[in-house]
């Protein structure tokens, strides 16, 4: 993961800003969970984070501001933190994330 794929992620997610946010899913084969994005008169979005190690926080929360930013790992490397800190919520992964909207995939590989 690198610094441009931070912000072309950040990018994605300022324009889902606002939404309810929900644990949507979990795939445990892939420690993928997915988030759900929901808004009045719009179709929810699904984000999945692939390679999901820690978990912290609300399941389900309104106005969402969810941001990402680098994360070392000492015995794995970069990661991603993703965060909301006025949700007090807080994810961390290995990558990548996939918007399930588009099917954009970030990093692509």
């Amino acid at each position: 993961m690198k610094p441009k794929d931070i912000d072309q992620i950040n990018e994605y997610l300022n324009q889902l800003h606002g939404r309810e946010a929900s644990f949507g899913n979990y795939i445990e084969e892939h420690d993928c969970l997915v988030i759900g994005l929901y808004s009045i008169g719009s179709d929810p979005v699904g984000v999945s984070f692939i390679g999901t190690a820690h978990i912290s926080g609300p399941i389900r929360w309104p106005n969402n501001r969810l941001q990402t930013r680098l994360y070392t790992i000492e015995t794995e490397g970069d990661a991603i933190e993703v965060f909301d800190d006025e949700a007090g919520f807080s994810l961390k992964c290995y990558g990548p994330v996939r918007f399930g909207d588009t099917g954009k995939v970030i990093p692509t590989t």
